[in-house]
């Protein structure tokens, strides 16, 4: 799959290079050996920024000096922020869109859209959010292989990407940009990340399979921290069964529907939440037709009855 989205799409950097922008790090205070009195008073961004939120009451920079200030380019809005670090035990990195002129420190990367359209920040921000770049990241990410929730420079800008000019004309494209402007005042709940994720998965393009690979992508990258790894070890729950039943009924409906004769139904049994098994039956039936039913089954008996 990783070799399928890099031969589809170029890297993030080559997109940014196609719009004449780039991914910096951020100022560095260090030995103050710089002149940064021309960054004074712009709103300066060095920790606080979440999902898709900028806060308002950013204070102000106040710095005569700094060891690299950088240039006054690297600041302009619309700014796209991507945060070092990942927040503990969100798997999913930090961006959001800066709509002021912003200085931001060395734990942030940043790009300028000021010479772009504003939607391709929104759009960018979209994507480096999704499950999509959570997986990734974890597959090719090298400090994740060391147990680090961190993202460095080289990480980011090598993420298979969609051409960012053709895509903001896309109906997928365009609804990640209203997706991620919605969420820019508003913290994300999970039918927010499951829309926006469905959004990015349109614009790449991902079959049934592919967005359950990613999904339990972005599960496992949840391992870096303790509570995920607890979270990998839970009793399964009816959502988790109903999951899996589907995505065994869409594999084994692939078969099937070549000769469309048979098909195959899925039964959960409700047992206890005690019960030291999970239990699904799936029927295989002489009908046509697609593989999607999932019934809940309430049991006569106990575990061993089932059995």
């Amino acid at each position: 799959m990783l070799d399928e989205l890099r031969e589809k799409f170029g890297s993030l950097e080559t997109c940014f290079d196609a719009l004449g922008t780039e991914l910096k790090v951020g100022l560095i205070v260090g030995n103050r050996g710089g002149n940064a009195g021309f960054l004074k008073k712009l709103p300066f961004a060095q920790s606080g920024i979440g999902h898709f939120t900028v806060p308002d009451d950013l204070p102000s920079f106040d710095q005569e000096k700094a060891e690299r200030p950088r240039q006054i380019d690297a600041y302009r809005a619309p700014l796209l922020l991507v945060k070092e670090f990942m927040l503990r035990g969100r798997p999913r990195p930090i961006v959001a869109v800066a709509e002021r002129d912003t200085v931001f420190t060395d734990n942030y990367f940043g790009v300028s859209f000021s010479s772009v359209r504003p939607d391709a920040a929104y759009l960018v921000a979209g994507i480096l959010g999704s499950a999509l770049a959570s997986w990734y990241f974890l597959m090719t990410g090298s400090a994740f292989g060391v147990w680090m929730a961190r993202l460095k420079h080289a990480d980011i800008v090598a993420l298979p990407t969609p051409d960012i000019e053709k895509t903001l004309e896309s109906e997928a494209g365009s609804r990640v940009v209203q997706i991620v402007r919605a969420l820019h005042r508003e913290v994300p709940d999970d039918p927010d990340w499951d829309s926006l994720d469905s959004a990015v998965f349109d614009l790449y393009g991902l079959d049934e399979e592919d967005r359950i690979v990613v999904r339990d992508g972005l599960f496992r990258a949840s391992w870096q921290w303790r509570q995920g790894r607890l979270d990998s070890i839970r009793p399964a729950n009816i959502n988790d069964l109903k999951a899996y039943a589907r995505a065994f009924l869409l594999t084994m409906d692939a078969w099937l529907s070549a000769s469309n004769r048979r098909r195959m139904r899925a039964e959960i049994y409700q047992l206890t939440p005690d019960t030291p098994l999970r239990v699904i039956r799936f029927v295989l039936e002489d009908v046509s037709g697609p593989s999607q039913e999932v019934k809940i089954v309430s049991p006569d008996g106990p575990l061993s009855a089932v059995l």
